[in-house]
């Protein structure tokens, strides 16, 4: 409700008091670009958080929905198939083993995501301004206001314009206006207009010193129309550098000893450049912010939805827990696998119950072997889980790989210049689909012009693609995470074995984690349903920081480009931009995600109990006391050998003749034995 409120609060006062252009953007901010980046930055922050959190209240709304009910589970009985208990289960969905009501609600919870995902992270945008500017070479004496001759003027070069690209208007009032230009030396000139957009700096004249010294003339040798381009800067550099990074590189190192690399090397003595102000803008997308304002109201509907079927809808509690599912199969015992006490999921899995009469004989009891996590699950699905999510370090790492000779040899890209190019931030190298190596495709024409609401909401999902493949990853990496946690704890039921002297050994017993707990009884209350809250908020915060770094690596990239007139040229962008330094922050961040999964998936556990996980089947299977109106579904349980009182249980175990049962119970009970047969 609160992330509702959020943004239907954003939504009004934007559009009240910024009303968007005909391409849906309304501008937020405009001003200083330090202050619009950083805040820029702190609001995806914030958007990232909320996504976060909001994905995670939709897990719990989805694992709620699936989780069926105690008729549920007999139906599927009856038909020999079981369902998932205590995860987020689209099987259980898929199957049919939920009411179609919860069905309902519990697609158009996961439908609801998918706009969220593509979207949310750019109702915020942020735009730099950029300046076009002329570049004018000249002698000393053009700036004392000495005339010079039209006639021996060079054409213009590097322009972004094209071939037919002109001086200004008029040059001698260019002349007239330097007294007003800013003064920089030659660091300083490098510095202002080695950008790919200059944004506080407009027309400039380099003025040279020339071989030989002439007080009496003046010379415009010529300049560069420097509009919007993969290398708007790049008259500063030498031939052999002139489209790569490594400009950067030569130009530092030539610092105030600056030859300039045309007009037969002239030495440059320094720069005169006309000031401008220095703007950013924070815009935001009307059409996008509408979009996830209906996507939030969507999802309060379903978790209202989800609260009153829960508190008035729902005839019967459903199992969320296994420990739910436990305490139902104690209270009111299941038939259908009756005499199957030490069954595994597995077992189910491979066609247990496919001869559905077929009588299931004692079967034969192991030592059993500790074991890894992922077995909960089983391996294909691990397989799977795991190859998801190697995929989110994978793919940033294939494209820098394949970029990496053109990053180095031809851009000449270098830890001074990643920095330099920042994290999250337009650059005119770094748009897909736009330069294809050090080559500017024909495609860089479909920029030109203000787009339509329909290129850059196409732009703005293609740019969030990423955000919606790491919430799909969320989904099913924690519905696996939960699986193996589950298995875990059900296996520290199992109780002690038999000593020698026929006495069990002194092990507590566990009580059940309910969700809704009997009072006065042995059960207790869960404050999660199945993940603990040390893996909950590790996860949450690395999964946070994925989804706020993925908005700082690829996305939605404008650039106000202003001409001479200071009007928004046609070379304004557009577009879905990508960032090296925070593809390289998110692919270090992805790794520790990956590596963490796969080292919890490794673990290993005391496999002392038959591998349950979340098969209702299975934990069925193991609730068959020999005496139901014991409540043992009210007291502190264990699993094993049930020990009849009046019994010497090391008497039973060397006559080895009786067939047993291995349940929960609330009685005494013993670790089965090895090689005995069990029903």
């Amino acid at each position: 409700m609160f992330t509702l409120c959020l943004n239907l609060v954003f939504l009004l006062v934007a559009t009240t008091l910024h009303k968007p252009g005909s391409n849906g953007l309304g501008i937020l901010f405009e001003g200083d670009c330090r202050k619009i980046d950083r805040g820029n930055k702190v609001a995806h922050g914030v958007i990232n958080v909320l996504s976060t959190v909001l994905i995670d209240r939709s897990n719990f709304c989805m694992q709620l929905l699936s989780s069926p009910t105690r008729k549920d589970i007999d139906a599927a009985h009856k038909k020999r198939q079981w369902a998932d208990i205590g995860i987020p289960s689209f099987r259980n969905v898929w199957k049919g083993h939920i009411g179609r009501w919860r069905i309902f609600w519990w697609i158009l919870l996961a439908m609801g995501s998918v706009p969220l995902h593509l979207l949310w992270n750019s109702t915020v945008i942020f735009s730099p301004i950029a300046y076009q500017y002329n570049e004018l070479t000249v002698t000393d004496g053009f700036v004392r206001g000495l005339p010079w001759n039209d006639k021996d003027l060079t054409p213009v070069q590097f322009s972004d314009e094209g071939i037919g690209a002109n001086w200004p208007d008029n040059l001698h009032f260019l002349q007239q206006d330097l007294p007003n230009y800013e003064k920089l030396d030659n660091e300083q000139c490098q510095k202002k207009y080695a950008q790919h957009f200059v944004g506080d700096q407009a027309d400039v004249v380099v003025v040279t010193k020339p071989a030989v010294p002439d007080m009496n003339t003046s010379t415009v040798l010529g300049g560069a129309a420097a509009g919007w381009g993969p290398w708007p800067y790049q008259w500063l550099c030498p031939p052999e550098s002139r489209q790569s990074l490594a400009c950067y590189g030569k130009l530092s190192k030539a610092g105030n000893n600056w030859d300039f690399p045309d007009y037969t090397h002239p030495k440059v003595d320094y720069c005169l450049s006309k000031k401008m102000e220095k703007r950013c803008r924070l815009e935001y997308g009307s059409l996008p912010t509408i979009l996830t304002v209906v996507a939030n109201l969507l999802k309060v509907v379903c978790f209202v939805a989800t609260y009153w079927w829960l508190k008035h809808g729902a005839k019967a509690q459903p199992l969320i827990t296994t420990g739910d599912a436990i305490a139902s199969f104690l209270e009111h015992e299941d038939k259908e696998t009756l005499g199957m006490s030490i069954v595994e999921k597995t077992d189910f899995q491979n066609g247990i119950w496919d001869h559905r009469w077929a009588q299931i004989n004692p079967m034969l009891w192991r030592e059993r072997e500790r074991c890894a996590a992922f077995r909960a699950i089983g391996v294909s699905r691990w397989i799977i889980s795991t190859i998801l999510l190697s995929a989110i370090p994978l793919f940033p790492s294939i494209f820098l790989i394949s970029k990496v000779r053109w990053l180095k040899n031809d851009l000449g890209l270098n830890r001074d210049a990643i920095q330099q190019l920042g994290i999250g931030n337009p650059s005119g190298l770094f748009l897909f689909g736009v330069w294809s190596g050090d080559v500017q495709t024909n495609q860089s024409l479909s920029l030109r012009g203000p787009p339509s609401k329909g290129v850059i909401l196409r732009n703005i999902v293609l740019a969030n693609t990423p955000q919606f493949a790491l919430s799909l990853a969320y989904y099913v990496w924690n519905s696996h995470l939960t699986a193996m946690i589950a298995a875990r704890e059900y296996t520290e039921y199992a109780a002690p074995p038999i000593e020698t002297t026929g006495v069990p050994q002194n092990e507590p017993k566990l009580s059940l984690r309910i969700t809704d707990p009997l009072a006065k009884t042995d059960q207790r209350a869960i404050h999660f349903f199945t993940v603990p809250f040390g893996y909950w908020a590790l996860i949450t915060i690395l999964w946070t920081a994925l989804h706020w770094l993925a908005s700082q690596a690829i996305f939605f990239t404008r650039v106000v480009s202003l001409d001479h007139w200071l009007e928004i040229s046609e070379f304004s962008i557009s577009q879905v931009g990508y960032s090296v330094l925070g593809m390289l922050c998110f692919l270090s961040v992805s790794l520790v995600v990956f590596l963490y999964g796969v080292w919890i998936s490794l673990r290993s556990f005391e496999n002392r109990m038959p591998l349950a996980a979340t098969c209702s089947a299975a934990l069925s299977a193991a609730c068959h006391p020999k005496h139901f109106d014991k409540r043992h579904h009210e007291k502190k349980v264990h699993w094993g050998v049930e020990i009849p009182k009046r019994e010497n249980p090391l008497a039973k175990k060397e006559s080895g003749k009786k067939v047993r049962r291995c349940t929960f119970t609330s009685g005494d009970a013993h670790y089965p034995d090895s090689d005995r047969r069990y029903a």
